[in-house]
């Protein structure tokens, strides 16, 4: 039986979480499957009903529209964290069905800590109940997440594993450099094109990778700037391009937002020119996918290029296999293109507010969490304390 013995024992006093789980699964079903019907709450016949001609619309914007409340991301993870929960119910009351809905705060107070037993970290924790919410919230049933036991056991959780969240090194702008000439000198030409265009975009862009994969030619526009700031497009002189982003994370409403990318100098780090010369040997239609990839080949094209090139690892599972490069490789991902520009930009002094616009963070906070190991020395009280 598998145990949640992150739960503090005078909060669930001596209550067998079987006991718990077994009883609350034996609720009358209908033979036919139907759930048995709520007895009617006071005043429930001031609340309107639905005219029957109204029914069908209803159920189509509830396939249509509601289900599309939340990204595809956070519906797969939900998905996950709820999977997980029910092969927990299951090894702790094996005979018995999944534990019903609205679920206990005891049963909730005892799956989270059974998760920070296992080691899980404090997002994928919290993450749970806000899945848990999610699928209390479909039924139109209220979850206990508030409950006192679930309240002490998640301050007790925190307090004992941390909150803190491990986050991807920042790619620099010379490390950019470095992986670019890295990918022309070890893949084909049409591969080094795609992958010195993902880079540089990625990375001037601060990409999500989920955004860098999601990107067609017709959201690209190579343009020259303008005397009084302004832009229009060119064709070959060009001074930079605008993407357009249709949607992000933090854009759930698909308002989108145009990011403008000076060319650079420096031709191995500059996105517009890999951007051009990888759609001019490309045929791609307005619609179609520049980079066809999935998210996971993104972080998979960063680890590789950044592990050492002197172990000639010819695929990312060989360099997982290799224990110094595997150890290398896991501090960095797709992430680190964003983190990178982030930090890049704030050593050079640019101001937060054009950080922000540039990476589409919508709070200072989440924004100040990318560069703050970057700064911790500037203007640092101190400097020159005991200077003679």
């Amino acid at each position: 039986m598998i145990s949640g013995s992150g739960v503090k024992s005078d909060e669930l006093e001596t209550t067998d979480v079987t006991e718990l789980v077994e009883p609350l699964s034996n609720s009358p079903v209908d033979p036919s499957g139907s759930p048995p019907e709520a007895p009617p709450s006071a005043g429930a016949e001031l609340v309107p009903r639905v005219p029957q001609g109204l029914v069908a619309a209803l159920r189509k914007a509830e396939t249509t529209y509601r289900d599309h409340t939340r990204s595809e991301a956070t519906v797969e993870a939900y998905a996950v964290d709820w999977g997980r929960f029910e092969a927990w119910a299951r090894g702790v009351a094996p005979n018995g069905p999944a534990p019903p809905l609205p679920l206990a705060p005891e049963i909730v107070a005892a799956y989270l800590g059974w998760l920070a037993d296992e080691g899980f970290s404090n997002s994928t924790i919290t993450r749970f109940l806000s899945a848990a919410a999610a699928r209390h919230k479909a039924s139109n049933l209220y979850f206990a997440r508030d409950a006192p036991v679930v309240r002490e056991t998640l301050k007790g959780i925190r307090r004992r594993i941390g909150t803190r969240q491990t986050k991807k090194a920042p790619l620099g702008l010379e490390a950019l450099a470095m992986v670019c000439k890295r990918a022309c000198e070890e893949m084909p030409e049409a591969r080094c094109l795609r992958a010195r265009a993902m880079l540089t975009v990625g990375w001037f862009c601060m990409l999500r990778s989920a955004n860098l994969v999601a990107i067609r030619r017709e959201h690209i526009r190579f343009v020259r700037v303008t005397d009084d700031g302004g832009w229009v497009d060119a064709t070959d002189r060009f001074d930079g391009f605008v993407l357009h982003l249709p949607e992000s994370k933090t854009d759930q409403l698909g308002e989108g937002r145009e990011i403008a990318v000076y060319a650079q100098d420096d031709e191995t780090v500059c996105p517009a020119r890999a951007l051009k010369s990888y759609i001019g040997a490309n045929s791609f239609k307005p619609d179609e996918l520049i980079f066809p990839v999935s998210e996971k080949t993104v972080t998979r094209l960063v680890k590789h290029l950044v592990s050492d090139p002197t172990h000639e690892h010819e695929s990312f599972r060989a360099i997982d296999r290799c224990a110094e490069c595997s150890e290398a490789a896991s501090r960095f991902g797709s992430h680190s293109l964003r983190r990178g520009s982030a930090t890049t930009l704030a050593q050079a002094g640019v101001s937060e507010r054009d950080i922000m616009r540039q990476g589409g963070w919508k709070n200072e906070r989440v924004m100040r969490g990318y560069i703050e190991q970057a700064t911790i020395f500037q203007n640092n009280p101190t400097k020159g304390l005991t200077k003679k």
